[in-house]
């Protein structure tokens, strides 16, 4: 048989407790319990809803998450597209999967509803995972490894 097993963070981090309630493994070690839970299963799966305009790239646990699992020794990182999102990668040449990826913005990703402004606990996570951001590697930077791990994934996929 196949063994087939992915980091499915939903189940895995309890981001509640992780940042509001700042219990054991508060932010400070997000990024090690985070890695270490994904050194663990050794694979990671990226969901693209859509290939111009990702909602990946408006999440900042997604780029975060990303970043941690692109900078991780030895952990798979795949892609599972909508059927959408794959006819569309089909047409498309590297060239334009590189234009689209300038949309990622770390700094402007949000937790919750993109076209909202944060409330309430959508903006007590966010604030964290900034922070978090700011700790581990800055925007630029998570923003720079988070474009070569999409444009890498997409030319597997094409």
């Amino acid at each position: 048989g196949i063994n087939a097993e992915y980091m499915g963070c939903f189940f895995c981090n309890n981001q509640r407790a992780l940042v509001v309630e700042k219990q054991a493994h508060g932010s400070d070690d997000l990024r090690q319990v985070f890695s270490d839970r994904l050194r663990n299963i050794g694979n990671m799966l990226v969901l693209i809803d859509n290939i111009e305009q990702p909602i990946y790239f408006t999440r900042a646990w997604t780029l975060y998450e990303l970043f941690v699992a692109s900078t991780t020794p030895d952990i798979k990182i795949e892609p599972i597209l909508t059927n959408a999102a794959y006819a569309a990668v089909s047409e498309l040449r590297v060239r334009h999967v590189k234009k689209i990826v300038e949309n990622v913005d770390s700094r402007n990703a949000r937790c919750g509803d993109p076209t909202k402004p944060p409330e309430g606990q959508g903006k007590i996570d966010e604030e964290r995972i900034k922070a978090e951001i700011e700790r581990v590697c800055g925007y630029d930077s998570l923003n720079k490894g988070v474009k070569a791990v999409f444009v890498r994934i997409i030319e597997n996929v094409m």
